[in-house]
């Protein structure tokens, strides 16, 4: 189990330092920009909407969608016909029942840093930070959140065995 914790945590710490390198690229970006490239202001344009709309479902998705693909995960438990996974040859060090936890983890990774990637985007376009800061920001909260502790890692073991 320590080794699992520990390579978990080892992607955590990698996607989480991807937020900042984001914002080194976008900053180093920045200064290559247009001389008359107007500043960026927050506006309803629809690229902006539309960033601003993807950010949200993905931090909801960071929240809802792990706790609900766990609850599944217990439900086929009680079925009569369901039957322990077999293990992954790939992975002989990690037992089947937490090499299911591992997409279910990284699904909660991957929608806390879609908020970034959303003002990435935004920042590329507008030849800016600016922009992409509130993105990264949030992001960055939803990722501390999605922290692999020892305990949320062995809670989410308890929901999987539908304890």
């Amino acid at each position: 189990m320590d080794k699992f914790k520990q390579t978990v945590r080892m992607v955590w710490a990698a996607m989480f330092a991807a937020l900042g390198i984001y914002a080194f690229v976008l900053y180093r970006t920045a200064a290559s920009a247009p001389p008359d490239a107007p500043a960026w202001a927050f506006s309803a344009d629809p690229l902006t909407l539309a960033m601003g709309a993807l950010a949200a479902v993905g931090a909801l998705a960071s929240i809802l969608a792990p706790p609900w693909f766990l609850a599944q995960g217990a439900a086929a438990r009680t079925r009569p016909d369901w039957q322990p996974p077999p293990a992954n040859p790939q992975m002989p060090d990690i037992a089947p029942e937490l090499q299911q936890l591992i997409p279910v983890i990284m699904m909660g990774f991957v929608f806390a840093e879609l908020p970034a990637v959303a003002g990435l985007v935004l920042g590329f376009t507008h030849h800016s930070l600016a922009p992409y800061l509130p993105f990264g920001g949030l992001a960055a909260v939803l990722m501390a959140l999605q922290y692999p502790s020892s305990d949320r890692i062995e809670t989410k073991l308890r929901t999987l065995r539908g304890g």
